[in-house]
């Protein structure tokens, strides 16, 4: 076999060139899954003094956790740490990762979620470190379909921007699937990224899977020039367990440090049918 040294050559170089290419493209697919976390410490209290509100018009009426039963819930001095969940049911909490010796370490530089070590949320979490809202919902006026209204928004504190990386759950006790929302995401073409859904019970390591976050608008009646789903239904005299969460997804691009120490201000309004049969007879 006669081979010239040449063509051995050209064949190491070119095998190498694409040894090197393979290389590049497994490690991209490994760190490129899931990114954005913030580099300071994963356990520092990121945004203090949010406030989260919810209003109801048109017959609805919000009973919250036995205390309060009208149309506005509001709770003050949130205040959320970044974190992920796919849906808002299981919440994650980064701890250890690269460049973090510890959970209480003053600084790190790892921004890969398969590099991070994780825990679950636990009680004290809630409402200090990411909000849950829980109502009992119904319509004085009889069966609804219920939607956002258009005047729901989630900025930044005192501001008109966006708050991004922020995600809304709404989930109800009929057994149907949460609904997550991206305040930033257009209707149509719903946010996805890489987030946490569940963690190695020995030592925290993620497991990914992809969370898909929609518009506001999708979930806002026609008459809005919104999409036209509705959130839930309520029959007559249902009364309906109906869970609003709300978290900093950890995963999101936008999640970066010029971020850490703003407040959130989440306003969401549900209107009903009957809200909407009342605009359309009076236009």
């Amino acid at each position: 076999m006669n081979i010239s040294i040449n063509k051995i050559r050209k064949i190491n170089i070119k095998s190498i060139f694409i040894s090197v290419i393979a290389l590049i493209l497994m490690i991209f697919l490994v760190t490129g899954s899931s990114f954005s976390w913030l580099q300071a410490q994963p356990n520092v209290q990121l945004n203090t003094g949010s406030n989260l509100i919810l209003d109801a018009s048109a017959g609805l009426n919000m009973d919250y956790n036995g205390s309060y039963s009208g149309s506005t819930v509001k709770l003050s001095d949130l205040t959320f740490a970044e974190a992920s969940s796919i849906d808002g049911r299981n919440m994650f909490f980064p701890t250890v990762g690269s460049g973090i010796t510890s959970p209480t370490s003053a600084s790190g530089t790892n921004t890969s979620t398969n590099l991070l070590k994780f825990r679950e949320a636990c009680a004290g979490d809630i409402n200090t470190r990411y909000a849950v809202c829980d109502l009992t919902m119904s319509c004085s006026l009889g069966a609804t379909d219920v939607w956002f209204d258009s005047s729901s928004n989630c900025y930044y504190g005192g501001t008109t921007t966006t708050a991004s990386p922020m995600r809304i759950a709404i989930y109800t006790n009929d057994g149907s699937n949460p609904i997550v929302f991206d305040p930033d995401a257009l209707a149509g073409n719903p946010k996805t990224v890489s987030a946490v859904s569940s963690i190695s019970n020995t030592d925290g390591t993620p497991t990914t899977a992809t969370q898909t976050a929609n518009a506001f608008s999708t979930y806002e009646p026609t008459s809005q020039s919104g999409t036209g789903t509705a959130l839930f239904h309520l029959s007559k005299g249902e009364q309906k367990k109906v869970s609003v969460i709300v978290w900093l997804e950890g995963t999101d691009s936008s999640c970066v440090d010029t971020n850490v120490g703003k407040s959130i201000d989440l306003n969401i309004k549900f209107t009903s049918s009957w809200d909407q049969s009342a605009t359309t007879a009076t236009s």
